[in-house]
């Protein structure tokens, strides 16, 4: 499926995301998978399709974080700073990237 055959999420999709996003943003450790399940058990299948389609993510300790293509469709001001720190560091690690001696890099 092409880019430009992607749905937009509907409104729960989003809710949810932004829900995950806001507690990850706060606690910086992610959401138990397990208790926000068993909290939202009549979202299931929507938390099931956003995991399949790559919004979210279920770590190897069970803990549900956004993924940076589930970021991308969020509109939200917390969502936007976040991209804004992500421009500077990526042009911060670029500089650096940009100076290092190539000689490093060969074998």
């Amino acid at each position: 499926m092409g880019e430009s055959e992607l749905k937009p999420l509907d409104q729960e999709s989003i809710q949810i995301l932004l829900e995950i996003f806001g507690s990850t943003m706060s606690t910086g450790d992610g959401v138990d998978s397990i208790v926000y399940r068993a909290q939202h058990d009549y979202q299931l299948n929507l938390l099931d399709g956003l995991e399949q389609k790559g919004y979210l993510h279920k770590d190897n300790v069970g803990r549900y974080f956004i993924t940076l293509y589930g970021l991308s469709i969020l509109e939200d001001k917390k969502v936007e700073e976040l991209f804004v720190r992500f421009e500077k560091l990526f042009s911060i690690l670029r500089g650096h990237y940009n100076i290092m001696d190539p000689k490093i890099w060969t074998v």
